[in-house]
């Protein structure tokens, strides 16, 4: 009994520090309240140093040792490149303040993982919706009752223009984890919790991310398409798949550099929403080519916050809303295909030891993820890294020992 009552406790901490967390999204609020996370990883470090609980640990270990491998990848490049172009101070300095929540994200992961193992799937999605609870209460006292209905008729009414109530309900990054959340729920979740199901995509319809709708629909495409699919011709569907996401990422940079991608929006008189000035922007600080080193990481986010162009108030908008062309612009030719190689084939081709199941889910949330790059920055964003990480391992620790490395 007494256990119980001290798991419960953990569970309940662990809901409320993520959707505390959490609220860093939210307009106005700090973004230091992402350190919430630290307790979380501060309660597992200490259940770990008294309980030793050592069951799944490898598997843990195994896909920590994945990520970690990946952000020291990232930390060399950026380093170099740092050091070739002579960067500033305060570049640096930037670059190591992200690098430091980037650790966040992985130790979160693994805390969750340690502590609450595949079920930490169900107490994150909780956190975020207390969050997105929370969120309603504070927009509609923000917005007052009267024009919040008016504003909810109106995003009804025109699908999806967001005013008042609802553009404070935007809250990208918890959009798109929702969108991976119904993934998991709808496709992969053994117990079919319909209740599951119909939170989660509402609260990613009520975030009304256009680019994730599309993202969502190609997963759930390609969901149905792999799933009667032998092993092998998974493993290497997945491999080709993300060789031609790699390869039509960089084209979509090339057409963005050229003109092309604003020339083919105009065309079919598509609202960019600005971004066609964004790039027009950057074009400067980088070239296509194999030579280009790239500008080191968070180069984007600090001019964006020192520089002006023409009426955009380039602070406020914050990022390049691309995550392909951010990417490159920051790690330059050859870090683009390292960071893109090691999740769509590197990654991909790793994962497939932990069944066919596991390696499906890591399609689905990669196809969705990588989408949502064309239009906006969840290459970056803190909470979709803790989700997409999150996922695949606590799905992976459904299986039992003697199952591993094998297909299921």
């Amino acid at each position: 009994m007494e256990t119980k009552a001290k798991n419960g406790c953990f569970i309940i901490l662990y809901i409320l520090l993520t959707a505390l967390s959490c609220l860093s999204i939210f307009d106005g609020m700090p973004t230091a309240l992402k350190l919430c996370h630290v307790v979380i990883i501060g309660i597992a470090f200490l259940s770990f140093v008294f309980a030793m609980d050592c069951r799944y640990l490898h598997i843990i270990k195994d896909f920590s040792a994945r990520y970690f491998y990946f952000l020291l990848m990232i930390f060399l490049i950026t380093n170099i490149i740092w050091v070739m172009n002579l960067s500033g101070i305060e570049n640096i300095l930037r670059g190591y303040e992200k690098f430091a929540y980037q650790l966040i994200v992985i130790f979160v992961v693994i805390s969750a993982c340690y502590l609450f193992k595949e079920k930490a799937v169900d107490y994150t999605f909780w956190g975020f919706v207390l969050f997105n609870c929370i969120s309603m209460l504070m927009a509609l006292k923000r917005t007052g009752l009267a024009a919040s209905i008016e504003d909810i008729r109106t995003f009804l009414t025109t699908f999806g223009d967001a005013h008042g109530f609802m553009k404070l309900l935007e809250l990208h990054d918890a959009a798109f984890c929702f969108g991976m959340f119904a993934l998991y729920y709808i496709l992969f979740d053994s117990r079919k919790r319909w209740g599951y199901r119909f939170i989660s995509l509402f609260f990613f319809l009520l975030g009304f991310k256009r680019i994730g709708i599309a993202a969502f629909m190609v997963a759930i495409s390609a969901s149905f398409l792999t799933k009667r699919m032998a092993k092998e011709a998974l493993r290497n569907a997945c491999l080709l798949a993300g060789f031609i996401i790699m390869i039509l990422g960089f084209i979509y940079i090339i057409i963005t550099y050229d003109d092309i991608f604003s020339q083919i929006m105009n065309f079919f008189g598509i609202d960019t929403m600005g971004r066609n000035d964004l790039y027009d922007f950057v074009k400067e600080f980088y070239y296509i080519g194999i030579t280009y080193k790239g500008q080191g990481f968070e180069f984007i986010t600090l001019l964006f916050q020192n520089a002006e162009y023409g009426t955009l108030n380039m602070a406020k908008i914050g990022a390049l809303h691309n995550g392909f062309l951010t990417v490159y612009i920051e790690f330059g030719f050859i870090g683009f295909f390292i960071w893109n190689g090691f999740w769509l084939l590197s990654h991909m081709n790793w994962i497939s030891r932990y069944g066919k199941e596991t390696l499906r889910l890591y399609l689905v949330l990669t196809l969705y993820l990588f989408i949502t790059y064309l239009t906006d920055n969840t290459a970056f964003y803190f909470y979709t890294g803790i989700i997409y990480r999150l996922l695949p391992l606590a799905f992976a620790l459904h299986f039992r020992q003697e199952d591993l490395y094998g297909y299921n």
